[in-house]
């Protein structure tokens, strides 16, 4: 098979966004495809309807390994990448696996662990605040300040000129970032363009 373009054919796994955790005696928790609502809340005995889990960013698998690659591109047989979303959604799915765009590629997985982002893009935190609240005794709190990210990740194409690295904490353009989880931590990911300042 040979693939032109930005196209690479894919595997996905499909447990990754399907299993959210462990239970009691350590059985898997499953993401439900549907959920259950009453018709009538205030009657516990009306009739029930299933709905549809839309949030596709909880549903779809974005982790999937290479099955054929592309002379275009870097990825070879068998890499791990973890891609947004939407790649699912958008792909071709034939008989030599899912085909999808390279675009949807936010980083790959090395065989260390290591996050490998794709150019012009960033991973980041969100950073916490402590507040305190008094009224008659002090209540310490963290809150979040969806603008300020501590940069974890660095794209390869970075340069130092741009005046910020892992470790700085830098102002995002808006609050509409698009974050994700992996290995049970939450990421932000940003463009270059997003970052408006840098914290020093």
């Amino acid at each position: 098979m040979r693939l032109n373009s930005n196209l690479i054919a894919v595997k996905f796994n499909t447990s990754h966004n399907k299993i959210v955790g462990n239970g009691i005696n350590g059985l898997e928790l499953i993401r439900p495809d549907h959920w259950i609502n009453n018709e009538d809340e205030e009657n516990e005995d009306s009739l029930t309807r299933f709905e549809e889990n839309v949030n596709y960013l909880e549903t779809n698998p974005q982790i999937c390994s290479v099955l054929h690659q592309n002379a275009n591109c870097e990825y070879r047989e068998g890499d791990a990448l973890f891609v947004h979303y939407m790649a699912l959604e958008w792909a071709e799915i034939t008989q030599y696996g899912t085909v999808i765009e390279t675009d949807f590629i936010l980083f790959q997985i090395m065989p260390d662990g290591e996050l490998k982002v794709v150019n012009d893009t960033y991973l980041g935190e969100l950073v916490y605040e402590k507040e305190e609240e008094t009224n008659g005794f002090v209540v310490i709190k963290e809150k979040k300040d969806s603008l300020k990210i501590k940069i974890t990740h660095v794209a390869p194409n970075h340069r130092q000129e741009f005046g910020f690295g892992v470790g700085d904490t830098v102002i995002s353009i808006d609050k509409n970032n698009y974050a994700f989880n992996y290995n049970d931590k939450k990421y932000i990911k940003l463009t270059r363009d997003e970052i408006v300042s840098i914290l020093t």
